[in-house]
């Protein structure tokens, strides 16, 4: 599996030109599945229980699609992949329970950033585990843009320590590509308030007017966790959205063609 990761700002359109991108490789016949292809295949082959199975088989395409993350997370498979996940990354796990950020949330919110954690290795495991290697897999947020919701304060002007950060960006799996998608703060507040789905949720309880500075100030926090994982040899590769969608996902092809993950 070549394992692709986006970072950027909510807001940046992280999820929509990773299915942009998706569809535009698989339409020139190129090995390329997004995190919920992946997910799917694999749980038809490994999830637990007669219903399970049957019901992925039998749904519409787009339906099983739509529900195979929902399956996953209520399955026994979810928890035996995310045993083997923090068997093998054990350390990225007690650096999450012994982060400041961590120890100084609401037991809530401690909860929540746990289980979010272990689902993303969950799934992570599951798909490098059933995925070819000549498939490229397309993460919408993966283990470096994990970091953000992971240790990203809004309550907090400053960014978690550095050598924290690079410490554990050494125990999650290393990505074989990065796309860091770069819009500015004011275009990602208004794409933000217009989605129907609503504020992402360390924003819902924020005044409208607080959005833009809180999203100025994570702005400069990715970039700063940006340049550190590429310090460390992350391959990270900066996107300017700012143009046409058709311009930026031609030259990721052209990116994912040449690291030899297409057939």
């Amino acid at each position: 599996m070549n394992h692709i990761e986006f970072m950027g700002l909510p807001g940046s359109g992280k999820s929509t030109i990773r299915s942009l991108l998706a569809e535009s490789l698989q339409a020139g016949n190129k090995a390329c599945l997004t995190m919920e292809q992946a997910l799917l295949s694999c749980m038809r082959k490994r999830v637990d229980g007669y219903l399970f199975r049957c019901l992925l088989r039998v749904l519409p395409p787009a339906l099983a699609l739509k529900y195979a993350p929902l399956v996953f997370t209520r399955s026994a498979l979810r928890y035996d992949c995310q045993n083997a996940f923090i068997a093998a990354h054990a350390g990225a796990v007690a650096a999450v329970l012994a982060s400041n950020e961590f120890r100084g949330a609401s037991s809530h919110e401690r909860e929540t950033l746990l289980t979010w954690f272990l689902l993303t290795g969950a799934q992570y495991q599951l798909i490098r585990d059933g995925i070819g290697d000549a498939v490229s897999v397309l993460f919408d947020e993966g283990f470096v843009q994990r970091c953000v919701s992971l240790f990203a304060s809004f309550g907090h002007a400053s960014p978690p320590d550095r050598e924290f950060l690079s410490s554990f960006l050494d125990l999650v799996p290393r990505p074989d590509l990065v796309f860091f998608l770069r819009l500015d703060a004011g275009t990602c507040r208004e794409r933000i308030l217009a989605r129907q789905r609503g504020l992402p949720g360390r924003l819902k309880d924020k005044d409208r007017e607080e959005i833009l500075p809180r999203l100025e100030s994570l702005q400069g926090w990715i970039e700063g966790l940006a340049d550190l994982a590429a310090e460390k040899g992350f391959p990270i590769t900066s996107v300017d959205i700012t143009g046409s969608p058709d311009e930026s996902v031609a030259r990721m092809e052209r990116i994912i063609g040449a690291m030899g993950g297409s057939t």
